[in-house]
């Protein structure tokens, strides 16, 4: 910290009023069983930063001690960090995050009985010969 003492006595800091410098950290973002999350959205709290895991779930943060930063997955819950807690934490793990459903109906179509499709078909193919042969043209010679 560098102090300047002017000849009243007086003390000047001039590091007051000036942001910490961000520092750079990497950390690694895993499921409840210990394997990487790629794809996880990570964004600055104060919105001017965002990020995403690569294959590997790791992810580099730029940050300042006050910083917080939210991580979320699709399926997984999400969590808002400190900058503190990510620099003594480097693994991030996002649990399983599971939604219940409050009732689900399945509806099953009647069966058509596979002897009458075939008379069906057979009709179908029938009625189709007639309706689009060529009729024979007839020649003078």
């Amino acid at each position: 910290m560098k102090t300047k003492q002017f000849g009243c006595g007086h003390i000047i800091d001039k590091n007051i009023n000036r942001p910490a410098a961000p520092s750079q950290i990497e950390i690694r973002v895993v499921d409840g069983y210990g394997d990487p999350l790629q794809g996880v959205h990570i964004q600055g709290s104060v919105g001017n930063f965002a990020t995403i895991t690569n294959q590997n779930g790791i992810a580099h943060l730029e940050a300042r001690p006050n910083d917080e930063f939210i991580f979320s997955h699709i399926g997984k819950e999400t969590r808002i960090l400190t900058f503190s807690e990510l620099s003594h934490n480097k693994d991030i793990v996002l649990d399983d995050q599971i939604e219940p459903l409050d009732e689900v109906v399945i509806i099953s179509k009647p069966k058509v009985k596979k002897s009458s499709v075939g008379w069906w078909l057979a009709a179908l193919g029938v009625a189709t010969y007639f309706a689009f042969r060529k009729k024979p043209k007839k020649v003078s010679l």
